[in-house]
């Protein structure tokens, strides 16, 4: 099941309110175990745009809105066993969060993610990729560079220094 609530930030006071009035529990099998993916348009990126100076960190405010979702769930006796928070800039609007819940591929195994920062994570599956290519010559310096460029603009993207720069 898919949800989307608008004008809406995991740091609202009243994101409980908003979670029980958005999901349906009638709509749960009690016997199933499930999976829950969150995309939330993550404010504490500078203005769509990666840099050296935005925290990439993972904070208390995560935690405290996948306990709002664990709790809501376990409220009504539903077994959530994955909760995955990823937060965003690209592919999302401000004050967006998409909730999907999915039946669990895996039994009895709890586990929280949490990703502030998608984009770094496409970024560097496309750079390893990149990488490879020009290493094994399959691309010429130049496409490199270029394809390197095409990557940063698509995910919004303005400078990563060096490989852990982004890290804090």
């Amino acid at each position: 099941m898919k949800y989307n609530l608008k004008n809406t930030r995991i740091t609202d006071n009243d994101i409980a309110e908003k979670i029980s009035g958005l999901i349906d529990i009638a709509e749960y099998d009690l016997k199933k175990e499930y999976d829950i993916d969150i995309d939330f348009y993550n404010e504490d990126l500078d203005k769509d745009k990666l840099n050296t100076d935005v925290s990439f960190e993972i904070k208390k405010h995560h935690y405290e809105f996948i306990r709002y979702i664990r709790n809501y769930f376990e409220k009504h006796n539903i077994k959530i066993n994955e909760v995955n928070l990823i937060g965003a800039v690209t592919n999302i609007n401000i004050g967006e969060i998409d909730i999907e819940v999915y039946k669990s591929k895996y039994q009895d195994f709890r586990r929280n993610d949490i990703v502030p920062c998608r984009e770094i994570y496409l970024y560097e599956d496309g750079k390893k990729t990149l990488d490879i290519m020009l290493k094994t010559k399959q691309i010429s310096e130049e496409e490199y560079e270029n394809n390197i460029e095409i990557l940063q603009e698509e995910l919004s993207i303005a400078e990563i220094e060096d490989e852990n720069g982004y890290i804090n």
